[in-house]
């Protein structure tokens, strides 16, 4: 034991430095210059850094991160290359709806999506939970964690456990745990996607009694894999895809149904519930609309443009010649013109896909009950208006941002008109 707590010390003093180091190579060559201003550089990094490992008794009372007696582990324990910490402190909380529904997790998706979608789970009557967190590190990915952790839920028997590993922003530490300091920055692009993960990033599980990662049986184009063993698929969220081809002059969107809102969906429509279906299309459609495609318009919206392969607005990539950045693109032809077009078709996509959706369950339920009883998780329904009017000026525009042909005059710059669009459904998640 007392080897144990020497290694640790050790740990944190590697550490402290390391992220001090780190913090000073990524400093302006101008301050690094300035003796003084680098001298009071370094002693706040270390102080920070010292902060940050340390348990908080050997910290000054000004200086703590935390209220807790408790500190970060370097993990894996027995293993030589350490690619995460562990904070020593379990907290345990209680969610309830109203919390449920304030935090938000990947894809702006709210906490209460996450639990009945991947658990199965209703905050009616409150959860009680242990919340553990963890800090990546370098060259560590969320799978690492999962690899080496034992908790029942979390663990490397479970197929894509670290799917379960949420983003521990400042502000859902401390809306969570009340314990704003052991949250971290996390960029758009990062929530977007749990692929990706940066280190230094703080994730945080949900340690639930009887709670488990569910993988129902599915099948379809995104379970080919060389290793049959990975083709179990967690159940997943509602999602939602729109294309803007400017190639054939198409809009679509694709909106994937959660196997649990499918599925509540379906129970409604047999039961004749005009309202209550009404309401689940609205809840699980409307509002996912309206949060995840208008609120990531950057992730969710991809451009097929002929200057342009594919991609979406604000897509970093290294070879940005093949790319457009959606920012830049205002910034050239002046006022943001095609940027506000791009965002004002979106927000029209919602509204149009919304009633879309609604028409054509009213008028074919039962081929969306067929989808729902199939293996795969979840539907997809897919709303796509070609031949629209209007594109070909915009197409124009961003053609001649990208030195094609000249730039139109800006007041032919419209909103495509929509017309009755095509509805297809598939069952499983089906995007492009």
């Amino acid at each position: 034991m007392e080897t144990e707590r020497t290694d640790i010390a050790y740990e944190a003093l590697a550490n402290t430095i390391d992220e001090t180091i780190s913090d000073l190579n990524s400093l302006d060559s101008n301050l690094i210059a300035d003796q003084e201003e680098l001298t009071m550089h370094l002693y706040e990094s270390f102080e920070k850094a010292a902060a940050n490992n340390f348990p908080p008794n050997y910290i000054r009372p000004n200086l703590r991160l935390t209220k807790v007696d408790a500190m970060w582990v370097s993990m894996p324990r027995k293993n030589p290359i350490k690619s995460y910490k562990k904070f020593t402190n379990i907290y345990d909380i209680t969610i309830d709806a109203k919390l449920a529904k304030s935090i938000k997790t990947y894809r702006s998706v709210p906490l209460e999506n996450f639990l009945r979608d991947k658990y199965g789970m209703e905050v009616n009557q409150g959860i009680k939970a242990k919340v553990h967190i963890y800090e990546l590190g370098r060259g560590g990915r969320l799978s690492t964690i999962s690899k080496f952790e034992s908790l029942p839920g979390l663990n490397s028997r479970i197929p894509r456990a670290w799917v379960q590993l949420l983003p521990l922003t400042q502000e859902v530490s401390q809306v969570l745990l009340k314990e704003g300091n052991l949250g971290t920055h996390f960029s758009k692009k990062s929530l977007a996607s749990r692929y990706n993960a940066k280190p230094g990033q703080r994730f945080y599980f949900l340690d639930i009694e009887g709670a488990r990662l569910r993988h129902p049986q599915t099948k379809g184009k995104y379970l080919k894999t060389v290793n049959p063993s990975h083709r179990q698929i967690e159940s997943r969220s509602a999602d939602v895809q729109a294309i803007l081809n400017f190639n054939s002059s198409e809009i679509k969107i694709n909106y994937f149904f959660s196997e649990e809102d499918a599925k509540n969906l379906v129970e409604k429509i047999n039961k004749n519930d005009v309202l209550g279906t009404a309401t689940s299309i609205k809840n699980s459609v409307k509002n996912v609309l309206n949060t995840l495609l208008k609120s990531n318009i950057s992730d969710k919206v991809k451009i097929i443009h002929e200057s342009v392969p594919e991609m979406y607005l604000e897509l970093e990539a290294a070879d940005h010649d093949h790319f457009i950045n959606f920012i830049d693109i205002g910034r050239n032809i002046g006022s943001d013109v095609v940027s506000k077009i791009v965002q004002k078709i979106t927000e029209t996509i919602s509204l149009r896909a919304y009633e879309a959706v609604v028409n054509y369950l009213k008028s074919r339920p039962t081929a969306f009950i067929d989808a729902q009883n199939q293996p795969q998780d979840g539907v997809t329904l897919s709303i796509s208006w070609k031949n629209m009017h209007g594109m070909s000026v915009v197409k124009s525009a961003i053609s001649a941002i990208k030195g094609k042909g000249s730039l139109p005059h800006l007041s032919d710059l419209k909103i495509p008109s929509f017309v009755n669009p095509e509805v297809t459904i598939k069952a499983g998640k089906m995007f492009e």
